[in-house]
């Protein structure tokens, strides 16, 4: 049988290239398409996707496989295919027209638009058949065509309202902050805190990051042990669940339900690069060796199974294998050594399609399983890498391995491993060669496309902490030189802060600003932070309210949606907090070490090898006499950081 192959067979995307074999027409995102539509005057269709995503395998199979979907898509439009990693302009953009049109988003994300790239319409996943209130693809191909045969000018009408209320929300007019607003953050996080397992809110569950690391600045700003419990409770229950995997490390993207018991398995860099940053930070305030060992493992994990021969990282390991999700992660009953089965909760009724989820949910001695039954773990782990592996998303983007630099930096200040800054050092090494040329940032080492505002800012971050982990010179000066080009090329010159896309980029429809918490970091919280922190590094006073000023920007959003901007009120936080610069003269590492393992996220510091040992501590624009001591400097930097 011969399968003819549409043009994504000359993409490099692995998501492209999985709907190559596909029989709708296909085209990638560019003026090919464009051209085409606006000579046969027809609709766009957009399908946004990527390569380990669960929904999106299930509607290729269920659509985009079937001849009678595909002929009615060729016959009726031009048909675009999104990699949404290798696109995230694209991919916000329209996510943010389906959250205005439908109330949600996600992927797959689908779109129409006019050929002039206008949306009008747009969903998730579509059966191939209707469904009750859910439109199948059949029906709404007729009736997308139909419509915009018969009511076009409807159709435009629609496409510039939305296009105006694209720009409306992206840039707003500045309020007043509320000099509470972090206060207001934290008792909204409180309210929907779930006691019983961790999280906020309901099935399905995320992990979301950005609230616990705000959590645990706001626990150490105000002495707030509640603040600290959230944070501690969730990470603990996150272990516990089926969300981590419990032979081979690492966090699956979400939970479908309240408990972390039966994630979806995808597993994605970012979410590991994001938990071991969690459990570094949580780690230094605790000392608690459980999340020592969790970090351990996920580190393990990324090396092991995510880690490229060139020593950077993939962008992630589907859900699915055998045409099942899950089916790489679960087990039967009788596959598994009764006590052990016990231990890890497969013993009641299955979790998944008749198999079990390992997980510590219901096991009160959690902390001590994973080395009470770690020749079994070694065990399971060798007989399910017989299995058939999942896909591997082999994309080596930037902007994540740059999260990466930033988890191995946090690892190797709370921990002290060594093993953790080499790595650190090593991928910014690889960064900087493979993925950068004249200070210009790539999406990937193998793209010609400049990368974006969110993956500049994440390598910002990444400079900004191998600059507190080794003391190093050449860090500050690569953060300043890269705050600079941030600024010069993303900056917002009519309305301030960043946009997502440079004038070196294609230019959508709107030029988005984005502010609020994702799965991500949005990049305008970052730039304020770390823009904050390395004003603090250097002592630039412009720098610090260049950072400021997004609160300014930003301010709207802020009121509005206090709990969906926690990563930039963390500035907030930062500002009142007025942290501590630490200047350290000895000849060994001792006291930077045990500087660096404390949980000191409004300080910074600078190490000098020579002798006498002396520490000098400026605080809130005051310098203190030299300390001649560690023991003397311990109690100054205690002192100072309750003041």
């Amino acid at each position: 049988m011969v399968i003819n192959k549409n043009r994504l067979q000359y993409e490099t995307s692995p998501y492209l290239l999985q709907h190559a074999s596909n029989p709708v027409d296909w085209y990638p995102w560019g003026q090919e398409a464009f051209d085409r539509a606006e000579k046969e005057n027809k609709a766009i269709f957009v399908s946004i996707g990527y390569s380990t995503c669960h929904w999106c395998h299930r509607m290729a199979h269920d659509c985009f496989e079937d001849q009678e979907v595909a002929a009615l898509l060729n016959a009726n439009f031009i048909n675009i295919k999104v990699d949404r990693e290798e696109r995230p302009d694209i991919d916000q953009l329209y996510l943010n027209v389906c959250q205005m049109l439908t109330g949600s988003g996600g992927w797959p994300l689908h779109v129409f638009l006019t050929p002039q790239q206008l949306p009008f319409y747009a969903g998730t996943y579509f059966p191939k058949y209707s469904v009750g209130q859910q439109p199948g693809m059949l029906d709404l191909i007729a009736y997308i065509a139909k419509v915009y045969k018969e009511e076009n000018s409807r159709v435009q009408q629609i496409g510039q309202s939305l296009q105006k209320g694209l720009v409306k929300q992206s840039f707003s007019i500045p309020v007043m902050i509320s000099p509470t607003i972090a206060e207001d953050a934290y008792k909204t996080l409180f309210n929907h805190f779930d006691g019983l397992y961790g999280g906020f809110g309901t099935a399905p569950k995320f992990p979301s990051v950005s609230q616990l690391l705000f959590l645990m600045k706001y626990s150490k700003l105000y002495d707030d042990q509640q603040a600290l419990f959230l944070v501690e409770k969730t990470l603990t229950h996150l272990y516990r669940g089926g969300i981590y995997d419990h032979l081979g490390g690492g966090f699956s993207r979400y939970s479908v339900d309240q408990q972390w018991l039966v994630p979806h398995f995808e597993k994605m860099l970012y979410d590991q690069a994001l938990m071991i940053i969690a459990y570094s930070e949580v780690y230094q305030l605790t000392k608690n060796p459980l999340y020592k060992m969790i970090i351990a493992e996920t580190i393990d994990f990324l090396i092991a199974e995510m880690q490229d021969e060139d020593g950077s990282f993939y962008a992630a390991i589907d859900a699915d294998s055998e045409g099942k999700e899950g089916e790489y992660y679960t087990w039967r009953q009788d596959e598994l050594p009764a006590d052990f089965a016990a231990a890890f909760g497969a013993q009641d009724a299955p979790h998944l399609d008749g198999k079990y989820v390992l997980n510590l949910i219901e096991n009160d001695n959690f902390p001590q399983m994973a080395k009470q039954f770690e020749v079994q773990r070694k065990q399971l782990l060798a007989l399910r890498q017989k299995r058939h592996y999942p896909h591997v998303d082999k994309k080596k983007l930037s902007g994540w391995n740059a999260l990466v630099v930033v988890a191995f930096s946090k690892a190797a200040q709370a921990t002290q491993d060594d093993q953790y800054k080499d790595l650190a050092i090593q991928l910014m090494q690889i960064l900087e060669t493979r993925h950068m040329n004249e200070g210009k940032l790539y999406s990937t080492n193998e793209s010609n496309r400049e990368a974006f505002l969110d993956d500049y800012s994440y390598l910002l971050w990444a400079y900004n902490e191998l600059a507190l982990l080794t003391t190093d010179d050449y860090y500050v000066k690569q953060a300043k030189k890269l705050f600079n080009y941030i600024n010069a090329n993303f900056g917002d010159r009519d309305n301030g802060g960043y946009l997502l896309s440079s004038s070196n980029h294609e230019q959508l429809i709107v030029n988005q600003r984005s502010i609020l918490d994702g799965a991500l970091p949005p990049g305008n919280a970052i730039m304020a932070v770390e823009g904050y922190r390395l004003a603090k590094i250097i002592g630039n006073q412009k720098f610090e309210q260049k950072a400021l000023q997004q609160l300014t920007v930003f301010s709207k959003d802020i009121m509005n949606y206090p709990s969906s901007t926690l990563s930039l009120l963390q500035v907030e936080l930062l500002e009142q907090a007025q942290g501590a610069e630490i200047h350290i003269i000895a000849q060994d590492m001792d006291f930077l070490r045990a500087v660096q393992q404390q949980y000191r996220p409004f300080d910074s510091w600078t190490y000098t090898n020579g002798a006498p040992f002396s520490v000098q501590i400026c605080s809130k624009q005051t310098c203190y006499l030299a300390m001649k001591s560690p023991k003397e400097a311990n109690e100054w930097l205690e002192k100072v950081s309750k003041q």
